[in-house]
């Protein structure tokens, strides 16, 4: 029988190894491999221990990453796009709207910067325990 502190430990190597890999190629099944449980059983533990699917996560990281780039450098939307694994720009915008309602050149433009859409990275409140900071 796997234990919670188990589970909450394998939780918390993978949330570092997505952090770590944001601008790498990042798929489900991966990450599960990676984790060592089937992707059904992972996603579930993910889920259990962090308050948000896994997919979820990784798509919410990419886009807060992408707009925190928008406001902060001069780089393109397709450059940002691109380094942050999205198909192309088209995709990319529509995925960005979704999120923070405002395609990413009017995101870019604005004066006042909206953080309550953003995706901090998940943080441990205890040694054993997962919490969104969102």
């Amino acid at each position: 029988m796997i234990t919670k502190t188990y589970a909450d430990s394998v939780v918390k190597d993978i949330v570092q190894w997505v952090e770590n890999s944001l601008t790498s190629t990042l798929l489900v099944e991966e990450i599960a491999e990676k984790s060592g449980y089937s992707r059904w059983h992972f996603q579930r533990i993910f889920k259990h221990a962090t308050g948000i699917a896994l997919g979820e996560y990784v798509r919410a990281r990419r886009l807060t990453c992408a707009a925190v780039e928008l406001k902060l450098t001069t780089k393109t939307v397709l450059e940002i796009a691109l380094h942050y694994g999205f198909e192309s720009q088209q995709t990319f915008t529509r995925s960005f709207k979704n999120k923070f309602h405002l395609p990413p050149g009017r995101y870019r433009k604005q004066i006042a910067w909206d953080l309550s859409a953003l995706c901090p990275p998940l943080l441990l409140e205890h040694e054993e325990n997962f919490t969104n900071v969102n």
